[in-house]
């Protein structure tokens, strides 16, 4: 029996390649940085939202980052970047017939938010200091510039790839595919 409609089968399928591009932007295709690396993963996790539906998206985000984190060996990142990132994809529509839709140009501006916030808390988390809270929120400041490089870096790659996609008409090219 085949399933359609938001359930269907397709959905499924990409949610798990958009999962495994996550995972792979995110893992070898990195710069190192003062506090971890910038790498393009996030700009997948753009795309993945602005394709597939919720859940699907979210999954594909929160499975797909939280792998690399894994297999990077940032274990104790995992269940945090998972949060992270499924918020990042919640902020984008599939919605539009185009990936670069009015909503996604802003939805970017959103997940740079959360994401260099979100990562801020998961450092005053982790990462308590000797000096107090005051001084741990301090810490955490150190993590903000290199997050905001990355999310930049994401929405640039996003805005490219996705103009390329929408002159190629691959939205509708795919959503054909049964």
């Amino acid at each position: 029996m085949k399933k359609t409609g938001r359930y269907s089968y397709k959905n499924y399928v990409f949610s798990a390649m958009f999962a495994a591009l996550i995972l792979m932007g995110t893992m070898f295709f990195k710069v190192p940085s003062v506090n971890g690396y910038v790498h393009i993963g996030d700009s997948f996790i753009y795309l993945a939202s602005a394709f597939l539906p919720m859940p699907f998206s979210i999954l594909a985000a929160g499975i797909g980052a939280g792998l690399a984190d894994l297999l990077l060996g940032y274990v104790t990142y995992v269940p945090f970047t998972f949060v992270v990132k499924a918020l990042m994809a919640a902020c984008f529509s599939n919605k539009s017939e185009k990936f670069l839709s009015k909503r996604n140009l802003v939805a970017f501006i959103a997940a740079s938010l959360i994401n260099i916030v979100g990562y801020y808390f998961v450092e005053v988390i982790m990462y308590p200091q000797a000096g107090g809270m005051a001084a741990t929120l301090v810490y955490a400041l150190q993590t903000i510039p290199g997050n905001a490089v990355q999310s930049v870096t994401a929405s640039v790659i996003f805005v490219v790839v996705a103009l390329a996609f929408d002159k190629m008409n691959l939205k509708n090219a795919l959503d054909k595919l049964s």
